[in-house]
C-alpha cells in the first residue's frame, strides 16, 4: 500500500522492530542461542556496527581486541564498558540464558 508522505525505515531501525516484536510476540518461548543469534542479525544485518565489522550469529572472540562501549571522536574516544575477554564467553553461557530462562526478577 502506497501511503504518502511516509519516509521509509532504515535498515537498523526495521532490525530493532523485528527483534523487539519477537522478544514481546514470543516472551514465553526459551531464549536459545538460535533464537540470540537471530536478534543478533537483525540487528546487525550487514554484518558491521558504523565502520567496525561485527560476529553475527556466533559467540564472539577477541581477534581485533576486547569488546568495548565506547563514545567521542577518534583519538579520544571514552570507554563505558568493557566485556570479559571471550575466552571466557562459554563459561558464562550457561548462567545467561539460565537467568532470563527464570522467573527471577
Amino acid at each position: 500500500m502506497d501511503v504518502a508522505g511516509l519516509v521509509p525505515s532504515e535498515r537498523n531501525v526495521e532490525g530493532v522492530v523485528e527483534m523487539m516484536l519477537d522478544a514481546a510476540g514470543n516472551y514465553d518461548a526459551s531464549l536459545t542461542e538460535k533464537r540470540l543469534f537471530a536478534w543478533h542479525a537483525a540487528l546487525f544485518p550487514a554484518g558491521y556496527s558504523a565502520m567496525h565489522a561485527v560476529t553475527v550469529g556466533s559467540w564472539r572472540d577477541d581477534s581485533n581486541g576486547p569488546m568495548q562501549v565506547v563514545s567521542g571522536p577518534v583519538g579520544k574516544t571514552k570507554v563505558h564498558y568493557e566485556a570479559p575477554p571471550a575466552v571466557r564467553v562459554p563459561d558464562y553461557r550457561p548462567a545467561l540464558l539460565q537467568y532470563v530462562r527464570s522467573d527471577s526478577p
